[in-house]
């Protein structure tokens, strides 16, 4: 087989356990297990990779963006809210529950 049919192989494998891995969380609350369910798949144990459990962290991919967040909610967010504030106090004023 081609590369590039090997790429869509993976590709349609991904694709078919994603989309049961999301229907199952939907609507039996069952846990995301896709990287399970890839590394069981057989187009996956052909290419011999293994991964080690600190690269599926989250944490480790997200970069500059929890320091990014804090920058924003130190040095940003309160001229924003002193701005709203002048134009708007009740607004300014408001709060939201979630």
């Amino acid at each position: 087989m081609k590369a590039g049919g090997d790429r869509q192989r993976l590709h349609d494998v991904i694709r078919t356990h994603s989309l049961a891995v999301a229907q199952a969380v939907a609507e039996q609350g069952a846990p995301n297990d896709l990287l399970e369910r890839l590394a069981r798949d057989a187009a996956f144990k052909v290419l011999k990779i293994a991964v080690r459990p600190e690269e599926l962290e989250p944490a480790a991919y997200v970069g500059r963006a929890p320091r990014q967040v804090d920058e924003f909610l130190e040095h940003v967010l309160p001229d924003l809210l002193h701005r709203v504030e002048a134009v708007a106090p009740a607004a300014a004023a408001a709060e939201v529950t979630v």
